[in-house]
């Protein structure tokens, strides 16, 4: 038999009229404008007088410029009808990967990624409505694999648990394609990950996080409530983590490479909204932007999207212990509440502050003296105090701050030095 059509969709939607509700079947409905132009060979084989013969079906031909092969198999057709004892085999190519992932029902945006799609898909049962599944997703430069046991009862479908990896020579255009922007984008993005995952009705937990992203290793793992939207908590471990580039995800640009100063664009809409996530994050090396790296450090992240806050944070800073928290929200200047250093000989007691501290030459924010001062205590231990409020922002940034808030920091994404 053949099938033809301009727009399947119409067909999809009949098959779904008639059919008991499935969350596949829905999301292959509504993906039906990337299945344009299609045009079919289906076979279909059910049945006997006995009535136990092997049910099949097969499908191959061409939709939206690619290639589509495809079969399904059960012992019989109660158990085809039910998803049970069941073999589906899945193959997708297609020279646009954009409409690749569209056929897959991710509805991407209209970026471009790399050519040359081929997703592959494998179901085969095992106990029940539960099967054993793989996926795998490979361009010249990107590939994906995701393998597990999953149930695909419509009340349970895809709960259940599995490993993932994935390794780009850059990801940016896919996430692009999911509406995903990260601070300082455009120069490409390497990733190598993997990880394991669990779902079910409470949550989906991703654990033994690892790989690298840009040469910045990282591990960790993450639990997304399904419950509550936006919710998630974990904890993350990375190699570098840059002051700058957290304030680029809530503010926009906040480091002219051009100048190297402080970007003087209007602060952006947040991407993102109504977020509560919560990690506990630890870095060899965090980057406040003056004097070198944090290195040590460890903290609280909360990030809701329009805000982003570090709390008991602590690390080895200008040879002491530096202790103490930064906000950044989506509002008329940036709050970096406290940030402490307690040394012993620290050479900024030592040697006093001065305005050619402050990146830029602008005034110092500094306090040196007094309740937050580099005085000894009785320990004979000095200590520096680095306090930025937004009456101090304003009088050494008044130019930016009637436009919002910026970090005055070195910036980059791409920090790796030991």
């Amino acid at each position: 038999m053949k099938l033809a059509a301009q727009e399947l969709t119409p067909f999809l939607e009949m098959i779904g009229r008639h059919s008991a509700a499935h969350p596949a079947l829905a999301r292959l409905i509504e993906a039906g404008p990337y299945y344009s132009d299609a045009a079919f060979d289906v076979t279909l084989t059910v049945g006997n007088k006995e009535g136990n013969a092997p049910f099949t079906f097969g499908v191959i031909g061409t939709a939206n410029g690619g290639k589509i092969a495809a079969s399904y198999q059960a012992p019989d057709l109660a158990q085809a009808l039910a998803g049970q004892g069941m073999l589906l085999e899945a193959t997708l190519e297609n020279p646009q990967t954009s409409v690749l992932l569209g056929q897959a029902g991710l509805d991407p945006l209209p970026f471009e990624a790399d050519a040359n799609g081929i997703l592959a898909i494998k179901l085969q049962s095992t106990d029940g409505s539960k099967a054993n599944g793989s996926l795998t997703f490979t361009t010249e430069r990107t590939s994906l694999a995701a393998n597990g046991v999953f149930d695909l009862a419509r009340a349970r479908y895809l709960e259940g648990q599995g490993k993932l990896t994935l390794k780009s020579e850059d990801l940016e255009p896919y996430l692009l394609l999911q509406g995903i922007g990260l601070p300082q984008m455009g120069s490409g993005l390497p990733v190598t990950a993997s990880a394991e995952f669990a779902t079910d009705p409470e949550k989906i937990s991703i654990t033994a996080i690892e790989g690298k992203a840009d040469q910045n290793g990282f591990a960790g793992a993450l639990s997304i409530d399904r419950k509550v939207p936006g919710k998630a908590e974990g904890e993350l471990a990375i190699d570098a983590l840059d002051l700058a580039w957290l304030g680029e995800g809530v503010l926009g640009q906040v480091h002219d490479t051009s100048t190297g100063g402080l970007a003087l664009a209007p602060v952006v809409k947040p991407a993102w909204t109504g977020l509560d996530v919560a990690l506990n994050v630890s870095a060899k090396r965090f980057w406040p932007g003056v004097y070198g790296p944090v290195t040590g450090f460890a903290g609280k992240l909360q990030w809701k999207g329009d805000e982003l806050a570090l709390s008991d944070a602590t690390g080895d800073w200008l040879g002491g212990q530096a202790r103490g928290a930064a906000a950044i929200r989506q509002c008329q200047w940036l709050r970096l509440p406290a940030l402490e250093v307690r040394s012993h000989g620290c050479r900024h007691c030592r040697n006093g502050l001065g305005a050619g501290d402050w990146p830029g030459g602008d005034r110092p924010l500094r306090s040196c003296g007094g309740d937050g001062g580099c005085g000894r205590n009785a320990a004979g231990n000095g200590a520096f105090a680095q306090r930025i409020g937004n009456g101090e922002l304003q009088r050494a940034y008044p130019q930016r701050h009637q436009y919002g808030g910026a970090a005055a920091t070195d910036g980059g994404r791409g920090r790796h030095e030991d």
